[in-house]
């Protein structure tokens, strides 16, 4: 594409290459000192209706967005059969960048400038109804003068459109797994994606600018992340970056509360604490905090490889206690305390190693009156026993979950729900099989649909995109599959239509005896259609008609040729009925008498001796037309006989004499034939 030309602008080199799209630094043509970004969607995509849709819709929305903290859209151009957004082009690193190169956490005043301006842009954004539902430090730009540019609103939704499936091929909702809230996780219409969903977001990337990690890593299980953004309590800012103010933490993990109406109502309002809270952090504390070279920033791409947690041993502080000295209560306890900080799974963990490494208790949320009471009040009536058999069924649950075995792992956590049917873990396992497995039967249902497409069954592909919107009714490749099954039918229908007045055609002609019309309907047919089993069987009836008509014909010009006594004529056309028709009767019993006549016809030259001396005598007795008739009918068979030539000739002057005796009287009346000197004239019969 380098040095190649899109509407206004020159493509002049290449920025980068996403799974999604290729973008390509541009130049305009005219005004020279203008540089932009050129993004396009990816060869690969380009025939993925809902890919498509995604491209069309970062357009759409970056056009109805005027904000100096938002990418300018310049013009959205199709080259070529290709569509190409054009961009304002930033020169400088993401957020991202800027995180991983201080190995650690920001200074709290450049925090401050970014969010201000990133929180400003959302606010706007969100004022127009719009969601950018994929907020992440990659997607958080900053150019070299400081001011901030949000990128990237290839999957930002309209307000007040009405529900949007969001899932993708795993099940998840729309956005980056590290940064999703728990409503992206759920993705149902029970849990909408509004501007809370955004500030959620935007509340894990401060979390991440002002510590230098994410709050939930998940060693290398998304599924421990989704789980950990539904139900784990994140951990205290402080306890990465002691630098934070108490004040700061709680701006930070308001903003990333599990409820959507517990956070911050808005951007103005995250924005006026957040910038209170810095303020009141750097007056107490104005040096800046060290980075930490030893915690590299989190990457925010699911892909990225993900660290294990570290974890810490419970009970360390009586590490010298023998674990057979401790009392059974001890142990229930100790439990609790691990359910509270990691659920169902750790139990089962710390019971199968007796303390030996469960994850530290989070920081206290509730009084002991209140539910974390009453959750452990619940688990200490438990009997260990089942405790543990639960935890089990969990893990196992788990472990088919991440194996694909949706069923298995369904079935498992039925176990645990018909005991505790509240149990969060079996909960939370349950409503992912479910999706899971509703989009892997999807994908089933779409594989069988598009190989019954390409055999050219658009029935049983229509079948199965029908099946897969029955399951997931927003699926833009089942719309797609189905639109195009559909399109096919309607075209077999109509064409069904043609061939059946075509087929009634060829009936007619070949009832009226017009075989070649007949033949000419059934072969258009058979065009159409060439196994349609009534096409052929006129095609083959107005053939043999055809052939019937031709044997016909030429037995009726044998027999005229027989009647001529031209037998060698007649067996040469009777041959040719022959073999249109082999066993043809008439045509072997007419064949049988013409090579009887022949055999029996007189000897040639005794006919021409015949002929020959008849013509002698005509031309005696003046009869020379006759005479001459005869003659050529001789040479016809003979040409080369010197004797009727002779008397051809011969003929030819007795003629010639005979109109000069009519006509000379009247032309030289008193004159004869001897006056004019003309040699023969006056010598009748020479």
């Amino acid at each position: 594409m380098i040095g190649q030309e899109i509407g206004n602008y020159k493509i002049i080199d290449l920025i980068g290459k996403g799974g999604m799209a290729v973008v390509y630094l541009g130049q305009h043509k005219a005004l020279t000192r203008r540089t932009v970004a050129i993004k396009m969607l990816s060869a690969s995509l380009e025939s993925d209706s809902a890919f498509n849709e995604r491209f069309f819709r970062e357009a759409e929305v970056m056009d109805r967005l005027t904000h100096p903290n938002i990418v300018t859209l310049y013009d959205f151009i199709e080259h070529q059969g290709r569509y190409f957004i054009v961009m304002e082009y930033i020169s400088g690193p993401t957020l991202a960048h800027l995180i991983q190169e201080r190995g650690g956490p920001l200074p709290l005043e450049e925090v401050s400038s970014i969010f201000k301006q990133v929180l400003d842009a959302i606010g706007y954004a969100h004022g127009l109804g719009i969601v950018h539902r994929d907020l992440k430090p990659s997607n958080i730009m900053i150019d070299q003068g400081g001011q901030v540019k949000i990128t990237d609103f290839g999957i930002a939704r309209l307000l007040g459109t009405g529900f949007e499936a969001t899932l993708t091929t795993t099940g998840m909702g729309m956005g980056s797994p590290f940064y999703m809230s728990p409503e992206q996780v759920l993705a149902s219409k029970e849990h909408p994606i509004t501007a809370a969903s955004d500030i959620y977001s935007l509340g894990i990337t401060l979390y991440q600018a002002v510590t230098g990690k994410v709050p939930f890593n998940g060693g290398d299980s998304l599924f421990t992340i989704m789980q950990a953004h539904l139900k784990e309590p994140p951990p205290s800012p402080r306890e990465f970056a002691p630098h934070v103010s108490p004040q700061l933490e709680r701006v930070i993990l308001k903003a990333i509360e599990k409820r959507p109406e517990d956070r911050w109502k808005d951007c103005a309002e995250f924005w006026e604490n957040l910038h209170r809270a810095i303020t009141e952090t750097l007056a107490r504390a104005p040096a800046e905090p060290s980075p930490l070279k030893d915690r590299p920033a989190q990457e925010e791409l699911a892909t990225a490889t993900m660290g294990p947690t570290v974890t810490t041993p419970l009970g360390a502080e009586a590490k010298g206690e023998p674990e057979t000295s401790k009392r059974p209560i001890a142990l229930i306890l100790a439990l609790v305390l691990v359910l509270l900080a990691g659920g169902a799974g750790a139990a089962y963990y710390f019971l199968v190693h007796k303390g030996a490494e469960a994850p530290p208790p989070r920081a206290t949320l509730e009084g002991p009156s209140g539910p974390v009471a009453e959750r452990a009040e619940k688990v200490i009536k438990e009997p260990p026993g089942q405790a543990q058999s639960l935890a089990l069924a969990i893990k196992e649950a788990r472990r088919l979950l991440e194996a694909d075995d949706y069923d298995g792992a369904l079935d498992k956590v039925k176990e645990v729900l018909a005991v505790q049917p509240d149990n969060e873990d079996a909960l939370l396992i349950q409503s992912l099989a479910f999706k899971a497995k509703k989009v892997k039967l999807v994908q089933e249902r779409l594989l069988k649909g598009e190989a019954a497409y390409a055999a050219g069954n658009y029935r049983a592909a229509l079948q199965n995109a029908d099946a897969a919107l029955d399951l997931d009714p927003d699926d833009p490749k089942a719309k797609e599959l189905a639109r195009r099954a559909r399109t096919k039918l309607q075209e077999l229908e109509k064409k069904k239509k043609e061939i059946a007045v075509m087929l009634a055609k060829a009936e007619a002609y070949l009832d009226s005896g017009s075989l070649g019309k007949a033949e000419e309907e059934a072969r258009r047919v058979l065009a159409n259609a060439p196994d349609h089993p009534r096409a052929k069987e006129i095609l083959r009836k107005a053939r043999q008609g055809k052939k019937r008509q031709a044997v016909e014909r030429k037995l009726k010009e044998a027999t005229a040729l027989m009647d001529a006594g031209k037998f060698h004529l007649a067996i040469s056309k009777l041959d040719q009925a022959l073999r249109l028709e082999p066993n043809n009767p008439r045509a072997k019993s007419l064949k049988r008498e013409a090579l009887a006549r022949l055999k029996a016809k007189p000897d040639k030259q005794k006919i021409i001796e015949r002929r020959l001396a008849l013509a002698e005598d005509l031309i005696s007795a003046q009869q020379y037309e006759k005479a001459k008739i005869i003659l050529n009918k001789i040479l016809d068979e003979d040409p080369d006989n010197k004797r009727a030539q002779d008397l051809l000739e011969l003929a030819e002057q007795g003629q010639q004499r005979k109109l000069l005796q009519q006509f000379l009287p009247t032309l030289l009346p008193g004159s004869s034939p001897q006056d004019l000197n003309v040699p023969g004239l006056g010598q009748p019969g020479q």
